[in-house]
């Protein structure tokens, strides 16, 4: 099992909110870098086509056929731009769902367009020179080199895998930018790779461990998901990967498209992650009389408020009800 690293602690007093939010960036990456080294984000970007018909601000761009090339390149840039905030603010590793099980199994000619799509992101510029600039090692996750559904796009897929790996050699300590390419469950995906790493090893030996497990699924790290972000509905199942869970994964969820990330939105996941979630140790906590009395008081002003309900918008899309905040 996954035992997750306790935040490092800082000999630095610890900034309030409103420091955190107007430190230099450098300063941001710094601390977060002192204090969770090889931080690893799961990024789950969702809406892609939305954000560019909305960037058009034209009724007409809904109803007309996408141009293609203009589309992959405005979601190429809107994608960068989210990876760059994230690097230059100390996250190491970031996973981002690219296809999951539902664009796997829609119409044939869909997925030739995903797998297009990711030949035209990947391999041309912005995302040449987001490599460059991060020396990130690219890579691929997910169960396309052995779930049925496929089977037909496998081939593309190799290709362009090996192609990242050459284009990104990099080092083992160096960050890392993991796309996933899952066409069915990772429940599926793991019993596929339990049952190849036990052939391997031949009928007398023992079962594989979640460690090999997970070397297997992902042979280039990370051990863990520190933070997982997200968009809309509250639902992790098909994006989180179990063997990087370990049940100590924060989760945060954005009221808004994905790729229109605030850089003080994500200032503030850090400090929260940093800062306040693992504020207090999870075991053998001695309890005041103050604290219970501050608990206590905490949970009567809170005992009708809960965290989860949504309201429908536009065309039936759920968000999860919230706090409305002034933009920066």
């Amino acid at each position: 099992m996954i035992t997750t690293q306790p935040i490092q602690p800082t000999d630095e007093p610890v900034p309030s909110l409103e420091e955190w939010l107007a430190w230099p960036r450098e300063r941001v990456a710094a601390q977060v870098q002192s204090q969770r080294p090889r931080l690893s984000v799961l990024y789950s970007i969702d809406g892609t086509r939305r954000h560019y018909l909305l960037a058009h601000k034209s009724a007409e761009a809904a109803e007309r056929p996408l141009d293609f090339a203009d589309y992959a390149s405005s979601a190429a840039h809107a994608y960068v731009r989210v990876y760059d905030l994230l690097y230059s603010l100390g996250v190491h590793t970031i996973l981002t769902p690219m296809l999951y099980p539902p664009n796997f199994r829609r119409s044939e000619s869909y997925l030739q367009q995903g797998i297009e799509m990711s030949y035209q992101f990947l391999l041309n510029e912005p995302f040449l020179s987001l490599y460059q600039r991060w020396a990130t090692r690219t890579r691929f996750y997910g169960d396309y080199d052995l779930a049925p559904l496929a089977a037909s796009a496998r081939p593309a897929l190799h290709d362009l895998a090996e192609r990242l790996a050459t284009l990104t050699p990099g080092r083992a300590d160096d960050r890392r930018l993991l796309l996933g390419y899952c066409a069915g469950s990772f429940s599926e995906e793991l019993i596929a790779r339990t049952v190849a790493l036990h052939t391997g090893a031949g009928p007398q030996a023992p079962l594989p461990g979640e460690a090999a497990l997970r070397r297997a699924c992902f042979p280039d790290g990370p051990d863990e998901v520190n933070i997982l972000i997200g968009a809309g509905w509250l639902r992790v199942g098909m994006v989180l990967p179990p063997v990087l869970d370990g049940g100590a994964t924060d989760l945060y969820n954005l009221n808004h498209l994905a790729l229109d990330l605030p850089e003080a939105s994500l200032r503030r996941i850090l400090y929260d992650h940093l800062f306040r979630r693992w504020a207090a140790p999870e075991d053998d906590l001695n309890y005041t009389t103050a604290d219970l009395q501050t608990l206590a008081a905490y949970y009567d002003e809170h005992r009708e408020c809960l965290t989860g309900p949504g309201q429908l918008v536009g065309p039936g899309m759920w968000y999860a009800d919230h706090e409305h905040r002034a933009r920066d």
